[in-house]
C-alpha cells in the first residue's frame, strides 16, 4: 500500500511516484494515479493530500494524457475525489 511509504518516507516515495508517471508498465503507471487517490475505497483516506491535494495534482499533470484509457480513468477517478474536498481547485 503506498499510503504507508507516504506515511514512512514521504520525499522518497514522492520522488519514486515521479519517476514511476514514465515507467513502460501501464500498472505501475496506473499505481501512481490510484496510490495518491485521498479518498480511495477499502484503503482509507490520506489526510495530507485531502488537505492540500497539489503534489497529486503534479503526478496527474504527467499522467492525463496517458496513452492507456486504463491510466487516464484513474486520473479522473483521483480527481473526483479530490473535487470532493477542494472542488474550485479541480474546476
Amino acid at each position: 500500500n503506498i499510503k504507508t511509504f507516504l506515511e514512512v518516507d514521504y520525499q522518497f516515495t514522492m520522488k519514486k511516484l515521479h519517476e514511476w508517471t514514465k515507467d513502460k508498465n501501464v500498472h505501475v503507471r496506473r499505481l501512481v494515479s490510484e496510490g495518491t487517490r485521498p479518498r480511495l475505497p477499502l484503503a482509507g483516506r490520506i489526510p495530507r493530500f485531502q488537505k492540500d491535494p497539489k503534489p497529486v495534482i503534479e503526478l496527474l499533470e504527467k499522467l492525463k494524457f496517458d496513452e492507456s484509457l486504463y491510466v487516464r480513468r484513474s486520473v479522473a477517478n483521483n480527481l473526483n475525489d479530490i473535487a470532493k474536498d477542494n472542488p474550485k481547485l479541480v474546476i
